[in-house]
């Protein structure tokens, strides 16, 4: 009889903390990797010198022999020798599922379509900052499986994609939330109903489910195990967490001023919202979470002050690679100035439709500056609601914003797209944005 093998799809970040994971538990694997030199190739073959690597095409007959498939968020469910495995009873899953099923330790679990990096570093800080550790890990960088290798914490604070989502069943979340919802990786989900479904799975057999009360569409048909917890940016009611009188409030207490925080923005609201939401089910002390946000700068390539000069203000929010994210960022950053933003924006829609930038570009815009793949696209979107200028690089976005900026103009990196046509990824794009905006004054 065959010995039983696990297959690992995908050869990242995330298939190597698989391999590790697996080895250690004495479970014989074989990884396969449809590009042929993935990007963890040299460091799997030093680490595991006798494992089987298979790149190139997938092997539909390997794939059915298998006993389990282990999928990286990358690789999509309908790759053919996927779908054959699944058709086949072959069960496919995340390494968030292995993680699930092997820690007793409780679980944070948050996704959203934007912040939700924001959100899980600050809830790393609020817990940490009550005397209690966690690890916060999932899609933000530290893959779950590598987690499981360091020293337990009392919680683990864990980011979710839509991508790990699909395959995740025994989830059983100490606390789950969907931040907000906009369309996002259609390229990958087709429909917003399938995008939504993905997310919605973070809620099954959470005990304490969080609610965000201005996007209902997200969790009205659920059912939770206890009422779930709302927050608003609205003015709450009795038991809710919101934002009134530029304040933080829980139902009619005022609890901070938004003007004793480093980040004045109401997207940073939300994520503070929902995080004092959390900390307070933990019994986490009040007074210590306060003292966190208003300690809180933020993370790099989110709406991130990186060049202050002739009274110019420069802000990267690369990290801005969908067109709700974009939205947050040029809202938020248009309601510190009475100037219009010069903004820089394009790279990979991923099949999005982009309408709904119109409205804000018109409102708080008044140049764009386009480049990448979907650059056109934005500019038939764009075309009557601010000054457009179509460039081929970052280099010449700098150049054309310095040019159109002057006292007190306000310009940001806010992509509405992917950086992969161009870039490595988000923070690639962002450092680029930063090197040459230093450059050009410089010169």
């Amino acid at each position: 009889m065959m010995k039983k093998f696990y297959i690992i799809v995908g050869l990242g970040a995330t298939g190597l903390s698989c391999a590790r994971y697996l080895s250690q538990k004495n479970i014989s694997f074989i990884i396969v990797d449809d590009r042929k030199n993935p990007p963890k190739l040299a460091d799997c073959q030093k680490e595991f010198p006798h494992a089987e690597i298979c790149l190139g095409e997938f092997s539909e007959h390997l794939f059915l022999q298998s006993e389990k498939i282990v999928i990286s968020p990358g690789v999509s469910l309908e790759i053919s020798a996927i779908q054959a495995a699944l058709k086949n009873n072959v069960p496919v899953v995340s390494d968030i599922e292995l993680f699930a099923q092997s820690t007793k330790k409780p679980i944070i679990a948050i996704t959203g379509s934007n912040g939700k990096s924001t959100l899980v570093t600050l809830m790393g800080e609020l817990i940490r900052n009550a005397g209690l550790k966690s690890i916060v890990c999932g899609n933000i960088g530290l893959p779950v499986l590598d987690a499981l290798l360091l020293p337990q914490p009392d919680y683990y604070v864990v980011e979710l994609s839509s991508f790990q989502l699909e395959t995740t069943y025994s989830l059983k979340a100490k606390c789950a939330v969907v931040i907000n919802i906009s369309p996002d990786h259609l390229e990958r989900h087709k429909t917003e109903k399938a995008y939504l479904a993905a997310k919605k799975r973070i809620y099954h057999h959470a005990e304490l489910c969080f609610v965000n009360l201005d996007e209902p569409f997200i969790w009205n048909d659920l059912s939770f195990q206890h009422s779930p917890i709302g927050f608003t940016l609205n003015k709450p009611l009795k038991n809710q967490w919101g934002y009134f009188d530029n304040h933080l409030c829980f139902g009619d207490q005022k609890l901070i001023s938004t003007s004793e925080l480093f980040l004045q923005s109401r997207h940073q609201y939300q994520n503070m919202l929902s995080a004092l939401a959390m900390g307070n089910a933990l019994t986490l002390p009040m007074d210590n979470m306060l003292k966190t946000l208003k300690n809180f700068k933020g993370l790099a390539h989110r709406c991130q002050l990186v060049h202050f000069e002739n009274n110019i203000k420069w802000f990267d929010d690369s990290k801005a690679t969908n067109v709700g994210a974009a939205i947050a960022g040029i809202q938020s950053i248009g309601q510190l100035s009475e100037k219009k933003i010069i903004l820089i924006a394009g790279g990979d829609s991923k099949g999005v439709i982009l309408n709904d930038l119109k409205l804000p570009v018109k409102q708080y815009v008044s140049d764009v500056i386009l480049f990448g793949k979907d650059a056109d696209a934005l500019k038939d979107v764009l075309k009557n609601c601010a000054n457009i200028i179509r460039v081929q690089n970052m280099q010449e976005a700098v150049r054309q914003a310095a040019s159109l900026a002057t006292v007190d103009s306000i310009v940001l990196l806010s992509p509405a797209c992917s950086s992969l046509d161009m870039y490595s990824g988000y923070d690639a794009r962002g450092d680029d944005f930063t090197r040459n905006v230093k450059a050009y004054y410089e010169i």
